[in-house]
């Protein structure tokens, strides 16, 4: 099997509790990176659900939270930088630096996910108390064509999967 596999499998068999923690640094660092046109945004916790395999381990509020946070916090809130950056920072230009070109635009041929989010109401909700908590303010998310977040609410729908080479998404 291929390392990317053996790494999906791992988190699967682990139920993804296998963790490395670092610690960032203080909020005025976050808050310089952020603001740094070449910064890409991600999040540095994954493999976390409220159901199915990934369900149960470990879990952090960033893992829920991050997107979030960061739109409601420092988009909204703080005006460090605008909405539009934001988004390119969490979709094509963290896809491109993975060299994935294809991902993170909305063009025809594209692997484009599509979110629809209230800038107003968009806010992180995750605690180190209740780490599984799923943000405020977005109302629709399609993934891979189909709906998995309609009004809010979450549909049946699991399309997505990971990518295991550029431009290549494993489905289920």
């Amino acid at each position: 099997m291929s390392p990317a596999s053996a790494l999906v499998e791992i988190v699967l068999r682990d139920h993804g509790t296998t963790t490395a923690l670092r610690d960032f640094g203080a909020e005025e660092d976050l808050r310089l990176a952020l603001v740094q046109p070449w910064t890409a945004l991600g999040l540095d916790w994954g493999g976390s659900a409220l159901d199915g395999p990934l369900s149960s381990g470990a879990a952090h509020p960033r893992g829920f939270g991050t997107t979030a946070r960061i739109l409601g916090r420092y988009v909204r809130e703080q005006r460090l930088l605008t909405l539009e950056e934001a988004v390119r920072k969490m979709t094509s230009l963290a896809a491109h630096r993975l060299g994935v070109l294809d991902l993170g635009v909305v063009r025809p041929g594209a692997l484009a996910d599509l979110v629809v989010l209230d800038p107003a109401t968009v806010i992180d909700t995750a605690t180190h108390e209740v780490p599984r908590a799923y943000p405020r303010g977005f109302d629709l998310v399609v993934v891979g064509g189909q709906v998995v977040l309609d009004h809010g609410a979450r549909t049946n729908a699991r399309p997505g999967g990971p990518l295991l080479r550029p431009g290549a998404r494993a489905r289920p």
